[in-house]
């Protein structure tokens, strides 16, 4: 870490990669946001990669939240961004490159569903973008890695278009696996 920076255990920007401050982004307004992603660690880059040749989606509308301390988990640090004050339709996903079973999501939901705004008579709701849960840690061949990674963003920027908590919003528990 540089002289004259402090560790901030929660990152957020829009998905074009400029900061989000708490209140809104700079020179934005918060109720421009549709979709809030959470993420830990290098699949935030990804995300930004991607992200750029995405021109149908606007990423002034994304909020990306990244997770760089899990344990404690940063709930005082995450709460600026999960206000009421988010639409009503605004959907929170949860996207890792690692198998379901491997990553932090199981981890995180249990703590992360209490934070998170909800419309009136429906459950808090996190949804779960990744990999399926694997008995080993790798899928074993490049070319079928690099096909998951594919279908991951697929699935990811399907989910953003279709847009709002009526867009994927399924069951009852709060959390739902893709």
């Amino acid at each position: 870490m540089d002289m004259g920076t402090a560790f901030a255990p929660v990152l957020a920007s829009t998905l074009d990669g400029k900061p989000w401050k708490e209140g809104g982004r700079e020179g934005g307004k918060e109720g421009g946001v549709k979709t809030v992603i959470f993420c830990s660690g290098k699949i935030y880059y990804d995300l930004l990669r991607e992200g750029k040749g995405q021109r149908d989606v606007d990423p002034s509308s994304i909020l990306l939240l990244r997770l760089e301390e899990l344990s404690p988990f940063p709930a005082p640090f995450l709460r600026p961004f999960l206000r009421p004050s988010l639409p009503p339709s605004t959907s929170f996903l949860w996207v890792q490159e690692e198998p379901l079973n491997a990553g932090a999501y199981a981890f995180v939901a249990p703590h992360l569903l209490p934070l998170l705004p909800s419309p009136p008579s429906l459950p808090p709701f996190l949804e779960y973008i990744g990999r399926p849960a694997l008995p080993t840690p790798a899928v074993g061949t490049d070319e079928m890695h690099r096909a998951q990674t594919r279908d991951l963003f697929g699935k990811l920027w399907r989910r953003v278009r279709e847009g709002g908590i009526e867009g994927g919003r399924g069951g009852g528990s709060g959390c739902l696996k893709v």
